[in-house]
């Protein structure tokens, strides 16, 4: 073995020193965040705009088809993907699939709007799969928070309040009360798509693949 091969056997070990496999016996979660989502949406229609939304959707359902995840949640700038226990790509190596999620997820939505798109990745391992259940609730949870505080903000500021007072106008109000500020602003919020309220599901029906 020359010198080159040893000090390339040295690097290996070093990258390899920090990198990790989940085991199989665990549900995986990636999940992508927008990276400074709010400078790239800031032209967009408020408090949702329907072609990112949409367009989140289709980025998470790339997400699926590249990576043969089985069920996906999108909400606001961010995607979560499931991956079953049975899952193998990337011999379930972390670096890899944050590496990759983050790639795909940032090139397509760079495709779709024509101008640089970036997003973060992180995994979360579940040994259960009530465990499961509990983070998807979490996020569904947090989609609805967000989306209330949204459109409260927005038609606050579309009605021609500053967007420094409609913060603090909202500070501290129960949600009860922002939908009772809401339908004093003639938005029936009960009543708009689900979608817009709580995020949305995919499901990819897919034959796995090892790579």
């Amino acid at each position: 073995m020359d010198s080159f091969d040893k000090l390339g056997d040295r690097m290996k070990v070093a990258e390899a020193s920090y990198d990790s496999s989940i085991p199989e016996s665990y549900w995986i979660v990636v999940r992508v965040d927008g990276r400074a989502f709010h400078r790239f949406t800031e032209t967009f229609e408020k408090p949702v705009c329907e072609r990112f939304s949409f367009s989140m959707v289709n980025v998470a359902e790339t997400l699926m088809m590249e990576l043969n995840g089985d069920f996906a949640f999108t909400q606001s700038d961010e995607i979560s993907i499931l991956f079953r226990p049975s899952w193998c790509l990337f011999g379930r190596r972390t670096q890899k699939i944050i590496s990759i999620s983050a790639a795909i997820a940032s090139a397509k939505m760079t495709q779709l709007y024509g101008q640089s798109a970036q997003f973060d990745s992180r995994i979360i391992a579940f040994g259960n799969e009530q465990n499961i259940l509990d983070y998807f609730d979490w996020r569904t949870k947090d989609a609805q928070r967000n989306s209330l505080n949204s459109f409260c903000f927005w038609t606050l500021v579309q009605k021609g309040i500053s967007r420094k007072e409609a913060t603090k106008r909202l500070n501290g109000l129960w949600p009860e009360q922002k939908l009772k500020l809401l339908k004093d602003l003639a938005i029936d919020y009960p009543n708009l798509p689900a979608w817009k309220r709580n995020g949305m599901y995919s499901i990819w029906r897919h034959t796995p693949r090892r790579v």
